[in-house]
């Protein structure tokens, strides 16, 4: 080949090659700067909600975190009540029945704020998370068995089914355990077909999905247990961040 259409050619390759580079340069620039306008933009709306929030702490938040702690301390109470108790014994029922009373009087509280609107000055995320918290203390009070929500994702397959258990303290461990472990082994497998498999470029969600919610359970479970231990600490800290003028999310 004549040496001049040689270097011609590579020339040429040189310059589409160039030009690909430039535009994809072009691209993840351009990307970026929308990503940074996109989060300059959100960070402004929530500095504006949250100014907006702020005049509402007396009459919303408050009133939410004293329902809160009230909450709390009778089940911490209650807790400490009937495990030095017998379940046969008067005292035992007699105190099922006063914490009942208290879980129906903190969702009765916030039902009204929401009857309201006052939960028009909630985040979104605050406002998600305890309108579902009160649904699973209604729903709790006065059951005897766990219902439970299980859905199930392998690659393109999905499907889901609720569920009535009835279970003892001992059984439920066991079955919290098993939960915890498949949900482990899930995350090591999804990590290694993400590492293993040739198309994770263009095929991004991980091989398989468990979401397993419970909607439901005893006021005497591990799961009621774990549910107030979690969720109230998690509640009362945002209220306590929005009212000395930080942001968490939740």
């Amino acid at each position: 080949m004549n040496q001049a259409i040689l270097v011609a050619i590579i020339g040429a390759a040189g310059a589409i090659i160039g030009t690909i580079l430039t535009l994809t340069g072009t691209t993840i620039t351009a990307r970026q700067k929308i990503k940074e306008i996109e989060l300059t933009h959100r960070q402004a709306l929530e500095d504006k909600y949250l100014v907006n929030a702020r005049l509402h702490i007396n009459t919303v938040y408050m009133p939410i975190n004293i329902n809160l702690s009230k909450l709390e301390r009778r089940f911490y109470d209650f807790k400490t009540f009937i495990n030095t108790h017998e379940k046969q014994s008067e005292e035992y029922h007699q105190a099922l029945q006063e914490f009942r009373e208290v879980c129906a009087d903190f969702v009765n509280q916030i039902t009204k704020l929401v009857n309201e609107g006052m939960d028009v000055y909630l985040t979104d995320k605050l406002d998600q998370r305890l309108r579902l918290f009160t649904d699973f203390v209604r729903n709790s009070k006065d059951t005897d068995t766990f219902s439970v929500t299980g859905k199930v994702r392998l690659l393109t397959f999905e499907t889901s089914a609720p569920y009535k258990l009835e279970a003892d303290r001992r059984r439920e461990a066991r079955w919290l355990r098993y939960i915890d472990l498949y949900i482990s082994m899930q995350r090591v497998f999804n990590n290694l077909f993400r590492l293993t498999n040739p198309l994770h470029i263009l095929y991004k969600q991980p091989f398989s999905e468990v979401n397993i919610e419970i909607l439901a359970a005893p006021i005497t479970s591990i799961s009621f247990d774990l549910r107030i231990s979690r969720d109230i600490p998690d509640f009362k800290s945002f209220i306590r961040e929005v009212t000395l003028g930080t942001v968490s999310e939740i």
